[in-house]
């Protein structure tokens, strides 16, 4: 790790703190709340402060066991922007036809976590709405490509997520009527193989998700489209969610063909 061999006289300490952390993440890939305490000497509560910090400008995001991995702001390994390089190449042409049949934005999301990670936007030639937004990250659990790819975890691992010790300390943490609505809804999610958001990640924007299957019937990505808030509100569009399990069919087919 090469860094500069005088410490600057005007050094303000919490950010010569995160700048190490992000150097950590980018060089040894994951890093716990306990490592950060004791690599930087400070409390607990201070490196997780910091994490936070660094989950919300997208240089770190919160695994399923609860360790930070480098986020998108923070080149990710060459295998890993492999895998998301081919994702993105095996769907893009079954997300830019569904886009132009339903005449509105197209997604294509991952998760980490409590978050998803956008992997791709394609937007309808006639109709644009929310501009390429590759790369940025979003709380799960308010995105409907979170809410499908959360339905197809167990309910331990969601436990885990949002009310253990450790989601306490990452801020991540529900109350109990929090949870008791997202583990309702997620079994809603389940039943209907569809989940939706009304206007919870971006104001004014709705959206329908479905996760997808690759090879051994893993869950890979979700996609989602967008629709109008008054269409989620309502009962969704039929229209639309035989478009999207036709192109879910297609999708799937690609990963076998693969």
């Amino acid at each position: 790790m090469q860094k500069s061999s005088v410490r600057p006289n005007y050094a303000i300490e919490s950010v010569d703190n995160a700048l190490r952390l992000i150097q950590v993440l980018r060089d040894e890939g994951t890093l716990r709340l306990t490592e950060a305490s004791s690599y930087l000497g400070v409390a607990n509560s201070t490196a997780h402060r910091l994490l936070a910090m660094l989950v919300y400008r997208g240089f770190a995001i919160r695994n399923d066991d609860h360790a930070y991995v480098a986020g998108p702001s923070i080149a990710p390994s060459s295998s890993a922007a492999s895998e998301n390089r081919e994702l993105r190449m095996l769907l893009y042409p079954h997300l830019e036809l569904l886009s132009s049949r339903v005449r509105t934005t197209v997604t294509l999301m991952t998760r980490i976590g409590v978050s998803v990670r956008m992997l791709s936007t394609i937007e309808d030639r006639y109709l644009s709405r929310i501009g390429d937004r590759r790369g940025e990250v979003f709380p799960a659990r308010s995105t409907a490509c979170g809410k499908a790819l959360l339905a197809n975890v167990s309910d331990r691992t969601i436990h885990s997520l949002y009310r253990s010790p450790a989601a306490e300390q990452s801020g991540d943490y529900l109350e109990a009527h929090e949870f008791s609505e997202l583990m309702k809804e997620l079994d809603r999610v389940r039943d209907n193989g569809y989940a939706t958001s009304n206007a919870e990640s971006e104001p004014g924007i709705g959206a329908i998700g479905m996760a997808l299957r690759g090879t051994e019937d893993r869950v890979v990505a979700a996609f989602s489209v967008l629709v109008p808030i008054d269409e989620i509100r309502g009962s969704v569009p039929e229209t639309t969610l035989a478009l999207m399990r036709f192109a879910r069919t297609d999708m799937i087919r690609a990963f076998s063909a693969a």
